[in-house]
Protein backbone atom coordinates (compact mmCIF):
# COMPACT_ATOMS: atom_id res chain seq x y z
CA UNK A 1 0.00 0.00 0.00
CA UNK A 2 3.04 2.43 0.76
CA UNK A 3 4.05 1.32 -2.44
CA UNK A 4 1.30 2.05 -4.26
CA UNK A 5 1.01 5.79 -2.66
CA UNK A 6 4.64 6.82 -3.31
CA UNK A 7 4.20 6.00 -6.97
CA UNK A 8 0.97 7.98 -6.70
CA UNK A 9 2.94 10.77 -5.02
CA UNK A 10 5.75 10.89 -7.28
CA UNK A 11 3.48 10.51 -10.34
CA UNK A 12 1.38 13.56 -9.21
CA UNK A 13 4.90 15.42 -9.12
CA UNK A 14 5.59 13.97 -12.76
CA UNK A 15 2.53 16.02 -13.54
CA UNK A 16 2.53 19.33 -11.81
CA UNK A 17 6.73 19.44 -13.47
CA UNK A 18 5.24 19.01 -16.74
CA UNK A 19 2.65 22.19 -16.99
CA UNK A 20 3.46 25.69 -15.60
CA UNK A 21 0.09 28.31 -15.16
CA UNK A 22 1.73 31.33 -15.83
CA UNK A 23 0.00 34.89 -16.97
CA UNK A 24 1.37 36.36 -20.29
CA UNK A 25 1.76 40.02 -21.45
CA UNK A 26 3.43 40.75 -25.23
CA UNK A 27 5.29 43.76 -26.35
CA UNK A 28 6.26 44.25 -30.09
CA UNK A 29 8.54 46.97 -31.27
CA UNK A 30 7.51 46.55 -35.16
CA UNK A 31 6.22 44.30 -36.97
CA UNK A 32 8.39 42.27 -38.97
CA UNK A 33 7.47 40.46 -42.36
CA UNK A 34 3.39 41.42 -41.97
CA UNK A 35 3.64 38.55 -38.96
CA UNK A 36 0.69 40.58 -36.14
CA UNK A 37 -0.94 37.46 -34.48
CA UNK A 38 1.47 34.90 -33.44
CA UNK A 39 0.24 31.46 -31.01
CA UNK A 40 1.88 30.34 -27.91
CA UNK A 41 1.76 26.42 -27.54
CA UNK A 42 -0.60 25.85 -24.35
CA UNK A 43 -1.58 22.94 -22.52
CA UNK A 44 0.04 19.79 -22.01
CA UNK A 45 2.67 17.58 -23.72
CA UNK A 46 0.07 15.27 -24.91
CA UNK A 47 -2.82 17.85 -25.66
CA UNK A 48 -0.70 21.11 -27.24
CA UNK A 49 -3.54 23.69 -28.18
CA UNK A 50 -2.42 27.57 -29.42
CA UNK A 51 -3.67 30.67 -28.75
CA UNK A 52 -3.86 33.41 -30.97
CA UNK A 53 -2.55 36.89 -29.74
CA UNK A 54 -1.61 39.93 -31.32
CA UNK A 55 1.67 41.63 -31.38
CA UNK A 56 0.92 45.48 -30.53
CA UNK A 57 4.06 47.92 -31.29
CA UNK A 58 2.97 50.84 -29.24
CA UNK A 59 2.12 49.12 -25.70
CA UNK A 60 1.77 45.91 -23.76
CA UNK A 61 -1.04 43.84 -24.75
CA UNK A 62 -3.27 42.49 -22.03
CA UNK A 63 -2.56 39.66 -19.69
CA UNK A 64 -3.66 36.36 -20.74
CA UNK A 65 -3.76 33.22 -18.43
CA UNK A 66 -1.48 30.45 -20.35
CA UNK A 67 -0.51 26.70 -19.13
CA UNK A 68 2.69 25.66 -20.55
CA UNK A 69 4.61 22.27 -20.95
CA UNK A 70 7.95 22.51 -18.80
CA UNK A 71 9.22 25.56 -18.10
CA UNK A 72 9.40 26.88 -21.39
CA UNK A 73 6.97 28.96 -23.84
CA UNK A 74 6.74 27.92 -27.48
CA UNK A 75 5.50 29.97 -30.51
CA UNK A 76 3.84 28.59 -33.51
CA UNK A 77 2.89 30.50 -36.76
CA UNK A 78 -0.11 28.71 -38.31
CA UNK A 79 1.48 26.47 -41.93
CA UNK A 80 0.07 24.01 -44.17
CA UNK A 81 -1.17 20.95 -42.73
CA UNK A 82 1.23 18.39 -43.44
CA UNK A 83 3.58 15.09 -42.08
CA UNK A 84 5.76 17.38 -40.48
CA UNK A 85 3.04 19.63 -38.99
CA UNK A 86 0.12 17.41 -38.40
CA UNK A 87 -1.78 20.21 -36.24
CA UNK A 88 -1.15 22.88 -39.14
CA UNK A 89 1.49 25.20 -36.42
CA UNK A 90 4.87 25.35 -36.59
CA UNK A 91 6.92 26.10 -34.16
CA UNK A 92 9.33 29.41 -34.41
CA UNK A 93 10.81 30.02 -31.35
CA UNK A 94 11.20 28.93 -28.11
CA UNK A 95 12.64 30.55 -24.67
CA UNK A 96 12.80 29.76 -20.80
CA UNK A 97 10.71 31.26 -18.57
CA UNK A 98 11.53 32.35 -14.95
CA UNK A 99 10.70 31.24 -12.10
CA UNK A 100 7.27 33.97 -11.59
CA UNK A 101 4.04 33.59 -12.35
CA UNK A 102 4.09 36.64 -14.52
CA UNK A 103 5.96 36.55 -17.97
CA UNK A 104 6.62 39.02 -20.47
CA UNK A 105 7.53 38.38 -23.95
CA UNK A 106 9.27 40.51 -26.51
CA UNK A 107 9.24 40.06 -29.96
CA UNK A 108 12.39 41.71 -31.81
CA UNK A 109 11.83 41.57 -35.57
CA UNK A 110 14.18 39.99 -37.51
CA UNK A 111 15.48 39.13 -41.56
CA UNK A 112 14.37 35.70 -41.28
CA UNK A 113 10.90 35.05 -42.63
CA UNK A 114 10.70 31.97 -41.24
CA UNK A 115 11.45 33.29 -37.74
CA UNK A 116 10.32 36.69 -37.92
CA UNK A 117 11.35 37.57 -34.25
CA UNK A 118 13.58 36.56 -31.65
CA UNK A 119 11.68 35.90 -28.37
CA UNK A 120 13.55 37.01 -24.88
CA UNK A 121 11.14 36.53 -21.54
CA UNK A 122 11.24 38.67 -18.80
CA UNK A 123 9.87 37.26 -15.50
CA UNK A 124 7.95 40.87 -14.86
CA UNK A 125 7.15 40.18 -11.19
CA UNK A 126 7.96 42.90 -8.58
CA UNK A 127 10.29 40.75 -6.99
CA UNK A 128 12.58 40.74 -9.77
CA UNK A 129 10.75 44.18 -11.28
CA UNK A 130 9.95 46.13 -8.65
CA UNK A 131 7.78 49.22 -8.79
CA UNK A 132 9.70 52.60 -9.49
CA UNK A 133 12.60 50.53 -11.24
CA UNK A 134 13.78 51.14 -15.20
CA UNK A 135 14.83 47.16 -16.42
CA UNK A 136 17.55 47.34 -18.41
CA UNK A 137 17.77 44.17 -21.85
CA UNK A 138 20.88 44.99 -23.84
CA UNK A 139 20.49 42.43 -26.72
CA UNK A 140 22.65 44.27 -28.99
CA UNK A 141 26.59 43.70 -29.98
CA UNK A 142 28.17 46.77 -28.52
CA UNK A 143 28.38 48.07 -24.90
CA UNK A 144 25.23 50.27 -23.92
CA UNK A 145 25.49 53.39 -21.15
CA UNK A 146 22.68 54.39 -19.52
CA UNK A 147 22.11 57.60 -17.26
CA UNK A 148 18.90 58.29 -15.37
CA UNK A 149 19.24 60.86 -12.99
CA UNK A 150 21.66 60.96 -11.14
CA UNK A 151 22.22 56.63 -11.95
CA UNK A 152 24.56 55.97 -14.51
CA UNK A 153 24.88 51.71 -15.51
CA UNK A 154 26.94 50.45 -18.04
CA UNK A 155 25.52 47.04 -19.58
CA UNK A 156 27.38 44.67 -21.34
CA UNK A 157 26.09 42.68 -24.71
CA UNK A 158 23.47 40.24 -23.96
CA UNK A 159 23.51 41.53 -20.06
CA UNK A 160 20.56 43.10 -18.12
CA UNK A 161 20.40 45.91 -15.20
CA UNK A 162 18.03 47.44 -12.81
CA UNK A 163 18.71 51.15 -12.03
CA UNK A 164 16.71 52.24 -8.98
CA UNK A 165 14.04 55.19 -8.92
CA UNK A 166 16.57 58.28 -8.93
CA UNK A 167 16.09 61.32 -6.63
CA UNK A 168 17.84 63.86 -9.23
CA UNK A 169 14.32 65.27 -10.65
CA UNK A 170 13.43 68.70 -11.79
CA UNK A 171 10.26 70.97 -10.36
CA UNK A 172 7.81 68.47 -12.61
CA UNK A 173 9.43 65.24 -10.79
CA UNK A 174 10.51 64.44 -13.97
CA UNK A 175 13.92 62.27 -14.38
CA UNK A 176 16.76 63.16 -17.41
CA UNK A 177 17.09 59.96 -19.27
CA UNK A 178 20.34 59.97 -21.97
CA UNK A 179 21.20 56.58 -24.01
CA UNK A 180 24.62 55.90 -25.58
CA UNK A 181 26.22 52.82 -27.26
CA UNK A 182 29.70 52.60 -27.63
CA UNK A 183 31.33 52.88 -31.05
CA UNK A 184 34.41 50.65 -32.99
CA UNK A 185 36.62 53.13 -31.55
CA UNK A 186 35.82 52.65 -28.45
CA UNK A 187 33.38 56.66 -27.61
CA UNK A 188 30.36 57.10 -26.19
CA UNK A 189 27.59 58.30 -28.55
CA UNK A 190 24.08 59.23 -27.62
CA UNK A 191 21.50 57.60 -29.27
CA UNK A 192 18.39 58.70 -27.40
CA UNK A 193 17.70 61.62 -24.73
CA UNK A 194 14.26 62.19 -22.96
CA UNK A 195 12.64 62.66 -19.86
CA UNK A 196 10.64 60.44 -17.51
CA UNK A 197 8.47 61.10 -14.67
CA UNK A 198 8.88 59.37 -11.37
CA UNK A 199 6.86 57.86 -8.88
CA UNK A 200 6.93 54.57 -7.47
CA UNK A 201 3.65 53.93 -9.52
CA UNK A 202 5.75 53.07 -12.49
CA UNK A 203 7.99 50.69 -13.71
CA UNK A 204 10.75 51.70 -17.04
CA UNK A 205 12.12 49.13 -19.55
CA UNK A 206 14.49 49.79 -22.13
CA UNK A 207 15.42 47.59 -24.51
CA UNK A 208 18.68 47.95 -26.98
CA UNK A 209 18.68 45.35 -30.02
CA UNK A 210 20.28 45.65 -33.64
CA UNK A 211 17.98 46.89 -35.91
CA UNK A 212 17.42 44.45 -38.90
CA UNK A 213 17.43 46.43 -41.66
CA UNK A 214 19.82 49.50 -40.69
CA UNK A 215 22.23 47.06 -38.41
CA UNK A 216 22.51 49.57 -36.12
CA UNK A 217 21.84 49.42 -32.31
CA UNK A 218 18.98 50.80 -31.48
CA UNK A 219 16.89 51.45 -28.25
CA UNK A 220 13.15 51.22 -27.14
CA UNK A 221 11.93 52.34 -24.10
CA UNK A 222 8.24 51.79 -22.29
CA UNK A 223 7.18 53.39 -18.91
CA UNK A 224 3.81 52.21 -17.44
CA UNK A 225 1.94 51.07 -14.06
CA UNK A 226 1.36 47.26 -14.60
CA UNK A 227 -2.64 46.25 -14.52
CA UNK A 228 -2.27 44.69 -11.42
CA UNK A 229 -1.46 47.89 -10.10
CA UNK A 230 -4.41 49.59 -11.35
CA UNK A 231 -7.66 50.44 -9.71
CA UNK A 232 -10.37 48.32 -10.39
CA UNK A 233 -13.38 48.98 -11.85
CA UNK A 234 -16.67 47.73 -10.43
Amino acid sequence: MTRILLCLFLFSLTLSAQNTKISLRTLCFRHAHDVKEIFPATGSTKKTTYSKTRLYTSAYSDPVPLTVSGNSLKVALPVKVSKKHPDGYRIFATKTIGPGKRQLAIFIPTTNPKKPYRLTIIDEGEKNFPMGSTLIYNLSNTDLRMTIGEHRKEIKPLKQTKIPIPKKINALNQATIRTYVKNTEGKWLIVSSTVWKTSKKLRGLAIAYIHPLSKKTVVDCFQETPPWRLPKIE
